[in-house]
């Protein structure tokens, strides 16, 4: 079980610097097409180009859609999260029963859990 949170952490923390990675590349694109524009920097075509073929690959996306994706994405995420927390507890419980009738095996009682 440890192995499996690890190996979760690990993928979140991989995804989330993709991501922080992405937005901070789209906000430089962001930025430089408005400095473009408002003529603060000069017009170079083939870098606008360049940006239109990379946005011409990206799939047009319903922002209806997009945002049920998000939320289903998010559900299936905290249920993930939920399912580890009650098997973390779960394990954890078990192990306690555990020590609890070894004691009480050793102290010649007859109580015993589960």
């Amino acid at each position: 079980a440890h192995e499996a949170e690890a190996t979760l952490d690990l993928h979140m923390n991989t995804v989330s610097s993709s991501l922080k990675t992405l937005s901070s590349r789209a906000s430089a694109l962001v930025q430089y097409l408005e400095a473009t524009k408002n003529g603060t920097v000069p017009t170079d075509y083939r870098l606008l180009r360049q940006v239109a073929s990379v946005c011409n690959q990206l799939p047009a996306v319903d922002t209806d859609e997009l945002s049920g994706e998000f939320v289903g994405d998010y559900n299936d995420t905290l249920m993930v999260n939920y399912l580890a927390s009650i098997t973390k507890g779960t394990n954890e419980l078990n192990d306690l029963a555990e020590k609890f009738n070894m004691i009480s095996t050793q102290r010649g009682g007859h109580h015993r859990l589960a």
